[in-house]
């Protein structure tokens, strides 16, 4: 165990440590924030608007309104937090043991690059009272396939189809929300998302209950396990459900037929993950989990806990369509995201410098769990063409970097982590101490690992 957890320098939900939190970025502007507030809990309310009947000038735009209880680890009169492109037509905070003694907080812009935006106070935070920010917001809806984004899709009866979606990794949640929008501020989310009547909602979480309003329906869903911000999600659709009352796929209603492949290897593969960690995923803090197919997604899928986000054609299966190669890919990726649960989301790296960890350990699972669930494969002999030989060719190039960068500030460092040497040289590393310490070894290490947090 101590071998392995040389390599696993990842922080938990537990607060963090003065001297792992202040990083000081190399970057002329400071990308980070300071670390002297640690968020507790969200209360977000969203209402997007998608459907022609909404009034034009709300079209693809959302309103907003959240709560965020924070807590003070020393007295300061500077409150620091992400925010981009929302407009706020009120912004206050109060002390939670004095909810009618409301403070007006100034029109501050954040700043255009970093999308800081900073407070200065008149009196103190006291350290360790707990604060209740409150803001009320509207947004937009971009196609841009960031933040709380518009995708759409043409239905059956050549009838065009809006949906809202999100893609918050790596820093997007603040297009949402104002918030404190790196992976190190974990905290709790109580979400509530509005939609016409004629619509469906998913979170992270399963509905606590849903109240009518005239033609809409606002859902209110249970909060979510301690978490960081990037992998937050939510989705305002017309899609149907394949869905046991704990695991589902979701997609368009005329691709239902094809979401069976993913939700039967889907079940497979969560099953194999949670026995070799020793945890269900079940156990930790969120008893359901839906895949979704999304029309317009960035990226290739999202590990959001809970409401775990695919491509199209990365989740959905065609039976004569749909090529052998392409089906095992369906099968990688779902196993990719699932083994995010445990490395990526219950165990979180402190800033993107360390992504290699989160996806290293994801690209080592898909392969693996996918042999023991679907061992026809031979994903176990697959790993060794895709993954070591492609990374062997990026890692002897000029243009390759270290796996941990502390140079890592910019949202151009951000994306360019996300690279082969994050997910392929990372998943061989992981492969490597394997074969050092022998599988049992690694297996022990890894659950006496994730047992202790």
């Amino acid at each position: 165990a101590a071998t392995l957890a040389v390599c696993l320098c990842l922080s938990w939900a537990a607060p963090l440590t003065e001297e792992n939190a202040n990083i000081a970025p190399a970057a002329e502007e400071n990308y980070r924030l300071i670390t002297d507030i640690e968020p507790i809990n969200y209360n977000v309310t969203l209402k997007p608007y998608l459907l022609d009947s909404d009034p034009r000038e709300k079209r693809f735009t959302f309103d907003g309104e959240v709560y965020i209880t924070i807590k003070p680890k020393v007295n300061t009169r500077t409150l620091v937090l992400h925010s981009r492109n929302l407009k706020y037509s009120l912004r206050e905070f109060y002390a939670k043991s004095q909810p009618t003694l409301k403070t007006t907080l100034a029109n501050v812009e954040p700043n255009n690059v970093t999308h800081i935006v900073t407070y200065s106070l008149t009196t103190d935070l006291v350290a360790n009272q707990e604060y209740v920010l409150h803001f009320v917001y509207t947004g937009t809806m971009d196609d841009d396939m960031h933040g709380f984004y518009r995708s759409s899709y043409t239905d059956s009866k050549n009838v065009t189809k809006w949906l809202g979606s999100t893609q918050f990794q790596r820093n997007h949640a603040r297009r949402a929300f104002p918030s404190y929008d790196e992976p190190r501020f974990k905290a709790t989310f109580d979400v509530a998302l509005t939609r016409h009547k004629s619509m469906k909602t998913y979170s992270n979480t399963r509905i606590v209950n849903s109240t009518t309003n005239g033609d809409y329906v606002t859902d209110r869903y249970m909060t979510t396990p301690k978490m960081s911000t990037y992998i937050l999600a939510f989705i305002v659709s017309e899609f149907n459900e394949r869905y046991d009352g704990e695991f589902g796929v979701i997609a368009r209603p005329e691709f239902y037929q094809q979401t069976e492949y993913a939700y039967d290897v889907g079940k497979l593969s969560l099953n194999d993950l949670s026995d070799y960690f020793n945890i269900s995923y079940y156990s930790m803090g969120n008893d359901k989990m839906h895949m979704a197919a999304i029309p317009d997604f960035s990226a290739g899928a999202m590990e959001n806990w809970g409401l775990l986000t695919y491509r199209e054609r990365v989740l959905l299966y065609e039976e004569g369509s749909t090529t052998l190669s392409a089906q095992q890919n369906i099968a990688r990726i779902v196993a990719h995201e699932q083994a995010h649960m445990w490395f990526g989301d219950l165990v979180t790296c402190e800033w993107w410098s360390y992504t290699w960890l989160n996806e290293g350990f994801a690209t080592y699972f898909q392969y693996f769990t996918i042999h023991n669930v679907e061992p026809h494969y031979q994903m176990d002999v697959q790993f060794v063409v895709d993954q070591i030989h492609s990374v062997m060719n990026m890692d002897s190039t000029n243009s390759t970097n270290p796996m941990s960068d502390e140079n890592t500030n910019t949202e151009e460092d951000l994306a360019r982590m996300f690279n082969s040497i994050s997910y392929n040289k990372g998943g061989t590393v992981i492969r490597m101490v394997k074969h050092f310490m022998g599988e049992e070894n690694f297996k022990n290490s890894l659950r006496e690992y994730l047992k202790k947090q």
